[in-house]
């Protein structure tokens, strides 16, 4: 492995496992996406093989028959801990979608029923401009908003406490890039969801940058 994957890679589990030290009851959410799957892998090496955390799947069930397959297969493989959040089926005021605050509003629910005290989100800083803005601790305020204007600092690994937080979200792949979890899925052969590739085509450009990646070509 090249230094820059390794030094993401170590950046990483030291997050993981400041993440363990510091709350008592952890969870991670899995979507079974190339990121968060990822992210599950990270956490399998902070803790030598072992995934110590609840994974919740925020489930719309819409989600494609081959992305349960893979979920449930990788769940047994690697001996996760999955839990299946149902999601309502009712279109928002604000997006008028079944998506989004049903999401929300389902994950708050089994957050608090759970007394669950830091989630791990799969998040990069390069998806989007208010991603940028987060931290890698991240609190939630007791109505499950983000205040961007006033996060605590976080300054040579020095990372505060979080004791007014409801909960807070922790953010091991901030610092990556989307070529740069590509790149780590080939050299650590993770497994990938098949539907996010097309089964015609066994090459695809991750930012002009040529893979052969393929449905086939990772083993859970």
């Amino acid at each position: 492995m090249d230094f820059k994957l390794s030094r993401l890679e170590q950046e990483s589990i030291f997050i993981i496992r400041e993440a363990k030290i510091k709350f008592k009851n952890i969870a991670v959410l899995w979507s079974g996406g190339k990121d968060s799957t990822t992210c599950l892998y990270l956490i399998k090496r902070a803790f030598f093989g072992r995934i110590p955390f609840l994974a919740i799947h925020l489930d719309s069930g819409h989600d494609f028959e081959e992305t349960y397959q893979f979920m449930d297969k990788v769940k047994k493989k690697w001996n996760i801990n999955l839990v299946r959040v149902p999601v309502k089926h009712e279109k928002d005021e604000i997006s008028g979608t079944t998506e989004g605050l049903n999401k929300a509003k389902a994950l708050k629910k089994f957050i608090e029923e759970n007394k669950i005290d830091a989630l791990i989100v799969s998040i990069r800083r390069d998806e989007h401009g208010v991603r940028a803005k987060e931290r890698y601790f991240s609190p939630r305020t007791k109505d499950f908003k983000w205040d961007f204007k006033n996060q605590p600092p976080e300054i040579f690994h020095h990372f505060s406490d979080f004791k007014e937080a409801s909960h807070v979200r922790v953010h091991p792949l901030l610092h990556w890039t989307e070529p740069d979890v590509w790149m780590y899925i080939k050299e650590r052969n993770i497994p990938v969801n098949p539907p996010l590739f097309c089964k015609k085509w066994k090459k695809i450009s991750v930012f002009g940058l040529q893979r052969s990646y393929s449905s086939n070509s990772f083993k859970c």
